[in-house]
Parts: C-alpha cells; sequence; structure tokens
C-alpha cells in the first residue's frame, strides 16, 4: 500500500492530533477494519479505518482516494481512537 499527503496537513495533524501521516507505514493494514465513510457528500470516496498499531492499539485512519492520484491513498488525518476533535 503506498500514500500521499499533504505537507501542511501532515503537520496540522500531528501539532492537532499527536500522530504523524509516517505512522501508516507501520499499521497492520492486512487486518484493518475500513468501511466507507459515509457520514457527509465529500465528493469522492472516503474511507475509515481501524487499524492496530505496533503496540496494540487501536488508531483510526480516515484516508480518502482520489483517482487523478493513481493507486495511492491520500491521507487526510490519523487520530488516535477515543480522539474527538
Amino acid at each position: 500500500m503506498e500514500f500521499d499527503w499533504d505537507d501542511d496537513k501532515a503537520a496540522s495533524n500531528l501539532d492537532k492530533h499527536g500522530v504523524a501521516f509516517e505512522v501508516v507505514y507501520e499499521l497492520n493494514w492486512d487486518q484493518a477494519d475500513a468501511r466507507i465513510d459515509g457520514r457527509r457528500a465529500y465528493g469522492e470516496v472516503r474511507l475509515q479505518a481501524l487499524v492496530q498499531d505496533g503496540d496494540g492499539k487501536s488508531l483510526l485512519r480516515r484516508l480518502h482516494t482520489q483517482a487523478w492520484q493513481g493507486p495511492n491513498y491520500q491521507c487526510s488525518a490519523c487520530r488516535k481512537t477515543g480522539d474527538g476533535r
């Protein structure tokens, strides 16, 4: 799995949620509970995935795909579960 992200968004996510986007490469995506995020009409397909990190903690990863970026996932937010922000 390959991921892309906007560097400004990544810095904002780290400041706001304390999670660096680079952590997505350390997660076990084969075991992820991923579903389409249908909470709003985003104009693109977005996924929410519950994934465990190396410490066995569950982390919520919000990802969305954008067709013009090919097969890569565009990471838009990374949060620990229970982070209500």
